[in-house]
Formats: C-alpha cells, sequence, structure tokens
C-alpha cells in the first residue's frame, strides 16, 4: 500500500491542508514555509512522536492527521477488509485533544469517512 493523501488539520502552523501524493514526492520550499510540519504531522500519524500542546495551530484544541493510503495489496485487503472502499482506499485518521497529555491520542480507521474541505486529487 502506498499513500495517497495526507490531510492535516490544527496542526502547528497548518491550520487545513491536503496533499496529494505523487512519485516520488519531494518537499522544496523556503524555510519556514511548512514543511518540517509536514513531515512532524506524518510521524505523530505513524506514532513516532507524541503530540504536544505546541502542535496545535493557534487557538485549536483540536488536530489531526488523516492518511488515505491506495493500492492495497491483497494481504492489505484481507487485513482490513471492513475498512476498505470498493476503490481499493482506506482512509485513516489519528486524532488529538489538547490538554489530554502526550499520551496516545484517540485513532479511528474509517471507510471512506474524511471530508476533503480544500478539493481532492486529481483522478478522484
Amino acid at each position: 500500500m502506498k499513500i495517497k493523501t495526507v490531510t492535516l488539520n490544527n496542526w502547528r502552523s497548518i491550520k487545513q491542508l491536503t496533499i496529494c501524493f505523487q512519485n516520488p514526492m519531494i518537499f522544496i520550499g523556503q524555510n519556514n514555509h511548512g514543511k518540517s510540519n509536514i513531515l512532524y504531522g506524518l510521524m505523530f500519524f505513524f506514532g513516532q512522536v507524541p503530540f504536544e500542546d505546541l502542535d496545535f495551530n493557534e487557538t485549536s484544541n483540536e488536530l489531526f492527521v488523516e492518511v488515505t493510503f491506495e493500492d492495497l495489496d491483497e494481504s492489505d485487503q484481507i487485513t482490513f477488509n471492513k475498512y476498505t472502499t470498493a476503490s481499493n482506499t482506506m482512509c485513516v485518521r489519528k486524532e488529538a485533544v489538547k490538554g489530554t497529555g502526550t499520551g496516545t491520542p484517540r485513532g479511528r480507521l474509517g471507510r471512506g469517512t474524511h471530508n476533503r474541505r480544500s478539493g481532492g486529487c486529481s483522478g478522484d
């Protein structure tokens, strides 16, 4: 499986952003424009870093990072059968609430549950 889209909501300097991944995926830009925030959002999603109060955008109390996976192989389809869509994708959202500490945030799997507020990728 590979990442199709990543949505960050209230993550650090990013109020709301959906990124459509390509192969290969490269982030290039000026300093202080959010590249590291995107990468730290992915690290939070995959459990590599805990969230902290400083990770929340401005005055927000909730944040989430949502990843849509595509090209699930046969093993993935069996393992995540009840979460996959007819188009062989799976959407997973990891949420956090400010003030709940640096423990494990709430997470959920969803079947086509995400709402792209900033538009979708070409080919959707």
